[in-house]
């Protein structure tokens, strides 16, 4: 009778991938723990990219609002935008103010005199909202893709 038991007993713990006197993990287990790891994975970077990606914008937008306002006070000193940055040195981004995935460049267009601003993303840099546009003359916003509330943070 308690032979048959142990041996009842042995065949569970086979079954179950267990061997008397090993500890561990067995595979089913540990494929169980990769599988649930992956899903996370899987779910959880997206997410990540886009905050990430919304910080980038949001640091761009700043910077961008903050060009505006030297610009407007160029403006009132020379009558006139600065568009050269060698002349205006805050049109010449570091990597602190997006100079890392974004370009700056100004321009009138001299049919309609409006100038704008613009912050292009460098080749090989992604982002929903794409360039981002301030129009100086009319304080407006736009964006490449993507609403200007998403991209510009509501305002």
């Amino acid at each position: 009778m308690v032979s048959l038991m142990s041996k009842n007993n042995q065949d569970k713990q086979r079954f179950l991938g267990r061997q008397s006197g090993h500890s561990g993990f067995t595979l089913l287990e540990l494929l169980i723990a990769l599988l649930m790891v992956a899903i996370l994975a899987v779910i959880a970077v997206p997410n990540y990219l886009d905050y990430v990606d919304d910080a980038h914008r949001s640091r761009m937008t700043a910077s961008l609002l903050r060009i505006a306002a030297l610009e407007e006070r160029y403006y009132t000193n020379f009558n006139s935008y600065c568009t050269d940055s060698t002349t205006c040195s805050w049109l010449t981004l570091d990597s602190a103010d997006g100079g890392d995935r974004y370009t700056i460049l100004v321009n009138t267009d001299s049919a309609t005199s409006l100038t704008t601003i613009t912050a292009s993303l460098k080749a090989g840099i992604r982002d929903r909202c794409g360039n981002l546009t301030y129009v100086l003359d009319t304080q407006t916003k736009g964006s490449g893709s993507g609403t200007v509330a998403e991209c510009w943070g509501g305002s």
